[in-house]
């Protein structure tokens, strides 16, 4: 079999698929393991888990993107179709987040983590299984 083959290609979607499912679960505990650093005033350990859990979290969403593409959409018509609002959400609570961190509102912080941003990366989940599922870019009904 060719390599790029749609079967190939079909195998590789539902692998990246696959990942990022499992990704999306270590993503949501470096959040809360963020967000109980700022509640216990461990600043430093917060910012520095803040960090990695904004890369792990731009990391998914450019596998979004890729897994997207190589179905044959992209996210904005696939997140249309599903009535998914999880570009926006993330947006939302990155920018709250920002704005909290330069008030050194760490509860806050925690709580814009805890909250709208785990809320987001549930939008991403919910990608991924529209992605994955049979009404997905290319089963989608006529």
């Amino acid at each position: 079999m060719n390599e790029h083959s749609p079967l190939a290609t079909d195998a590789l979607i539902k692998e990246a698929i696959e990942t990022a499912l499992d990704s999306l679960v270590a993503i949501e505990q470096q959040a809360r393991d963020a967000a109980r650093r700022y509640r216990r005033h461990h600043v430093d350990e917060a910012q520095s888990r803040l960090a990695e859990l904004v890369e792990s979290t731009q990391t998914l969403l450019k596998l979004a993107a890729m897994t997207a593409q190589a179905s044959g959409t992209d996210l904005e018509t696939l997140c249309e179709r599903h009535n998914i609002t999880a570009e926006r959400q993330t947006h939302a609570a990155l920018s709250s987040m920002i704005g909290r961190q330069l008030e050194r509102d760490w509860h806050g912080l925690a709580r814009i983590i805890e909250q709208p941003f785990l809320t987001a990366l549930a939008g991403w989940r919910a990608v991924f299984i529209a992605l994955d599922g049979p009404q997905g870019p290319e089963g989608h009904a006529a």
